[in-house]
């Protein structure tokens, strides 16, 4: 066979800075969601050096989904700021999980996403969710002002390992 392209997975945005900088990488796949938005600020920077961004944790681990209404004590904050996104649900974003997807595809440099899904209705949800018609400008912009202020307390692999994840 032939490799097409390569790629990597970063988990914070010094390395992602980092395998943009190498120009070995053809894609780099990043977590990106509505409450952490670190990795935006590199955006730019893969695009212009012609490196695809490939975006996980957009539901970050169902927090973003309907999964995410009965959290953990120790998530609190999480619950509190995540209820904050609930005045942005409409006609074309019923649930926070396609307000979530929705948001990581409004982003011209982002150039795939990726969706965990175990249910057929995840699977048309997703499809119908990933139509082409995104966000507007200013819902972007005022959902760019809502990530969750501190970033770093949002370690899944933390979470996981104190049984935070339901």
């Amino acid at each position: 066979g032939v490799i097409r392209a390569t790629g990597v997975s970063t988990y914070s945005v010094a390395e992602t800075d980092l395998a943009i900088d190498k120009g070995v990488w053809d894609v780099v796949q990043i977590s990106f969601n509505l409450m952490d938005q670190r990795q935006a600020a590199l955006f730019d920077k893969a695009q212009n050096a012609g490196v695809g961004l490939v975006v996980r944790s957009v539901l970050l681990k169902g927090v973003l989904s309907d999964r995410g209404r009965d959290l953990h004590p120790a998530l609190n904050r999480i619950a509190l700021h995540r209820d904050r996104y609930n005045e942005f649900l409409n006609e074309t974003s019923p649930t926070l999980s396609v307000l979530a997807a929705k948001f990581a595809l409004s982003f011209d440099q982002v150039s795939s996403v990726l969706l965990g899904i175990d249910r057929p209705e995840y699977l048309y949800q997703a499809v119908t969710t990933a139509d082409g018609s995104y966000l507007d400008e200013v819902t972007l912009s005022r959902l760019q002002a809502l990530s969750f202020p501190e970033p770093e307390f949002i370690d899944l692999r933390v979470w996981d390992r104190m049984g935070w994840l339901r």
